[in-house]
């Protein structure tokens, strides 16, 4: 990958120095190309669904994770199943994920 390299700093300009440099030329970067989709990282996802009660837990699709937030007696609802999961071992080497209602396809159609 190119980088680039910078000469805008000068050094300090003293009696000898500022009779006898001249100030460098800056460098030509050459294009950054983006790679190819194959090249690119893979992205994990992990996406949670939050139920409060156990009868809904039947509702919940198979393909989110179970967050029971059952115990939360907190104002802040499902805010704070957001900031329990941000600081917990269950997102561990995700890097992208997400809470979803599990009302969510009743919600989204």
């Amino acid at each position: 990958m190119a980088t680039l390299k910078s000469t805008a700093s000068t050094p300090k300009k003293t009696r000898a120095t500022a009779k006898s440099k001249k100030p460098a030329k800056a460098e030509v970067a050459a294009p950054v190309l983006m790679p190819e989709p194959a090249e690119l990282p893979v992205k994990t996802v992990k996406i949670f669904q939050i139920y409060y009660r156990e009868e809904q837990r039947s509702q919940l699709d198979e393909a989110f994770t179970p967050f029971d937030n059952s115990s939360n007696s907190s104002h802040l609802l499902e805010f704070d199943a957001f900031r329990h999961l941000a600081g917990s071992q269950q997102i561990t080497g995700f890097t992208h994920w997400g809470a979803i209602s599990w009302k969510f396809f009743q919600k989204s159609g």
